[in-house]
């Protein structure tokens, strides 16, 4: 009985985690601790030809919605917990873990509206030469991925 629970737990924490996967900055990467965004928004300064303080502007930008980032990321994880938590109990409520998958998404809608909204506030303080440099560097990297 142990072994079945357990490995309906197992198999649950890969389809979710498949299902909610909240890209490289989820699992340890470039996101964790700001280096990977700091080291980008640097390499992004220099291509655009940022001033100082537009930098500096950037940089508090970005702070800030890392910030509220992680605390999503932790919200994010005591749910997914509580559904492995419902889901190893001899009879799981159905409507919890509906309820907890839909507070996720939540979650996680507002996490897309927060890296929207930093990008619409990074673009706010360039000048119109630099938003033109941004749309050109965008549209490259959009094609790159396209050809993958």
């Amino acid at each position: 009985m142990l072994k079945k629970i357990g490995l309906v737990v197992l198999i649950l924490e890969v389809v979710v985690s498949g299902c909610f996967a909240m890209g490289e900055s989820r699992r340890g990467g470039a996101g964790r601790g700001g280096n990977g965004h700091n080291k980008m928004l640097e390499q992004m300064g220099r291509k655009l030809g940022l001033s100082k303080q537009q930098m500096k502007t950037a940089k508090a930008i970005e702070a800030k919605q890392q910030a509220a980032g992680e605390v999503n990321r932790q919200k994010v994880d005591r749910l997914m917990e509580d559904i492995k938590k419902e889901m190893a109990k001899d009879q799981p409520d159905r409507n919890k873990i509906h309820d907890t998958i839909k507070a996720i998404g939540e979650l996680r809608t507002n996490a897309q509206i927060m890296r929207m909204d930093t990008l619409l506030d990074f673009k706010k303080g360039l000048t119109p030469q630099q938003q033109a440099k941004l749309k050109q560097i965008m549209g490259k990297d959009r094609s790159k991925i396209e050809r993958k």
